[in-house]
Order: C-alpha cells, then structure tokens, then sequence
C-alpha cells in the first residue's frame, strides 16, 4: 500500500467517523433527547455535518483521490472505495456548505415537529417544517444539477445513474 493511498485512506476515514457521529447525534433524538433539546441538537447536526461537508470537498480531499486515481494494483475492495468517495465527491463540491448545515438543522427541527404533530394528529402543524425541506431539496438539486427533470439529482444519490424516466419505464 502506497503512502498516498494511506493518506486518501485516513481521510475516508475521517468521513465515516463523521457519519458516524451524525448517526449517534439522530439515535439519540429518538430514544434520549429531551423534547426541548432539538434547538440545540440541530445545532450539533449542522455542526458535524458542516465539518463532513467539508473535509469531503476540500482541496486536500481532491488532492488525495488524484494521487490514487492511477494508483495500480487497487484491491477490488479499493476501487469501489475510490470510485464511490470520488461520486459522492463530486456531487457534494457543488453545495454550498451553508446548504448542508441548514438542512441538517432543519431536519432536527422537523422530527421534532411531526413527532408532535402526529401525536396530536396534527398535520397542519408538521407542514411549514415539510415544506421547507422539500424547498432545501429543491435548492440542493439545483446545486448538483440535472438534465431535464429537478428529481434526477435526488434520485441519483440512491440510484446511481438512473433518471425519473428510465424509472418509469421499469
């Protein structure tokens, strides 16, 4: 294993210690956190996400997967890492990280809201916090860009390459 594999390596690491440390922040809001805490929980979750969006997109991360991109004798293993932190690269450098952090906020604050809304059965209540993420959603896919249709953005996140309408077509 070259140095600059050890390096690139570290820094995936980094990222996935980080996703990490969202998901203990998110199971904690569903099991421990007190109804009162969301403000600041969000604050938490933009925090490491802010901190993840940016150790993802910074000029050194770029400069690492060049160093590895022609690296021979890749593991099969080591390819897939290669090319997926290069993919989720190359979606996340077109978002600003203000963007990041907001949603992330958001999010908190959104759980919260239907977990008392559904509570009371009450929707009306959860609504302005949905539609400010779907217009996030909205902003962000225009951030990554698309062809034709605003969803392709989002889609490719979970399906990579697919399009609303090779979807329809299955």
């Amino acid at each position: 294993m070259t140095t600059q594999w050890r390096e690139f390596e570290e820094r995936v690491k980094r990222l996935h210690v980080l996703a990490s440390v969202g998901g203990v922040l998110g199971w904690d809001q569903e099991t421990q956190m007190p109804a009162k805490g969301a403000a600041a929980r969000g604050e938490h979750s933009a925090l490491v996400a802010g901190i993840a969006h940016e150790a993802l997109t910074c000029a050194e991360m770029g400069d690492a997967l060049a160093a590895v991109t022609d690296e021979p004798d890749l593991s099969e293993a080591q390819q897939t890492i290669l090319r997926e932190t290069k993919r989720e690269r190359d979606r996340a450098v077109n978002v600003p990280q203000a963007r990041v952090e907001e949603m992330s906020r958001v999010q908190v604050l959104a759980m919260e809201a239907w977990k008392t809304a559904r509570g009371n059965n009450d929707f009306p209540h959860f609504a302005p916090h949905l539609q400010r993420i779907v217009d996030l959603k909205r902003e962000e896919a225009d951030h990554i860009g698309y062809a034709s249709v605003r969803y392709d953005a989002m889609l490719d996140e979970f399906e990579p390459g697919a399009t609303s309408e090779s979807v329809s077509d299955m």
